[in-house]
């Protein structure tokens, strides 16, 4: 989810100079989610994916539950196709 945020400052010209995914999401929701470009529920999905990920990555002996792991495939995917869409529709305008 973290490139396509990347490839979306590219696309949209956004800079992004940062290098920490808390500086990337920062910049994520100042530059789309509270204009009200991207919807909100967006940003809800990526600070809950960076979360687990955090848990996952530095915690010892975590454990991620199947349909939790199921649950974070099609978060993922709707994000996607969420950007893409808004890309999409960018370039139309």
């Amino acid at each position: 989810m973290f490139y396509m945020v990347m490839a979306l400052f590219l696309k949209m010209n956004v800079n992004a100079k940062t290098s920490k995914h808390t500086g990337l999401i920062s910049l994520f929701d100042r530059e789309f989610v509270i204009p009200g470009k991207i919807d909100k529920k967006y940003s809800k999905l990526l600070h809950s994916m960076f979360d687990d990920r955090q848990e996952s990555d530095y915690k010892e002996f975590v454990e991620v539950p199947k349909d939790d792991a199921v649950n974070g495939v099609r978060y993922a995917e709707e994000f996607i196709s969420a950007v893409n869409q808004f890309i999409r529709e960018s370039e139309d305008s």
